[in-house]
């Protein structure tokens, strides 16, 4: 196994936590689900490592990265990786993402497509576009999901599986 660095870079007004493979190989850029952290793709990075640079980012309020109080949509997670890749000076990454880190992947890919080669997207969270859904009610709902997510990272490991209890 190659030796992984891991660091800290400052995005988007935060700071996130990675763990990248290193070497002069061709970028991919790893981006994890709602209840995950960059280091979750561990069997793909040393599946890969020795054809590719794998770095995997603790997306914000997950991991070791911050939490801020507000910005959980995926616009906000896409700003987030375009400026992990300009920090680290990555030279168009080919991004993979799963469930939430798809959805950060496919905004990267549509508001900043000169950053990344290709977005590959693993179990996307696409929900069927009725219109039913107004712009308030989906930011009030993505701050409630990162809310959860905050109280979660205070909680054991008894409580969080408490709270999915069902009757």
């Amino acid at each position: 196994m190659i030796e992984w660095k891991a660091g800290r870079v400052a995005a988007n007004g935060i700071s996130l936590e990675y763990h990248r493979t290193g070497g002069n190989r061709p970028p991919i850029l790893l981006a994890h689900g709602a209840t995950d952290r960059g280091l979750c793709w561990i069997r793909l990075a040393k599946a890969l490592e020795k054809e590719y640079e794998l770095i995997m980012v603790d997306a914000r309020g997950h991991g070791k990265s911050d939490a801020p109080a507000a910005g959980y949509s995926s616009i906000d997670h896409a700003a987030d990786l375009a400026g992990v890749i300009r920090a680290l000076g990555l030279e168009k990454p080919a991004v993979i993402g799963h469930s939430m880190g798809a959805a950060s992947a496919a905004q990267l890919a549509v508001a900043h497509p000169d950053l990344i080669a290709c977005a590959i997207l693993e179990d996307p969270p696409w929900r069927e576009a009725t219109g039913d859904e107004l712009p308030s009610e989906r930011e009030e709902r993505m701050a409630e999901w990162g809310r959860n997510i905050r109280k979660q990272r205070s909680q054991t490991l008894q409580e969080v599986m408490a709270g999915r209890s069902h009757p």
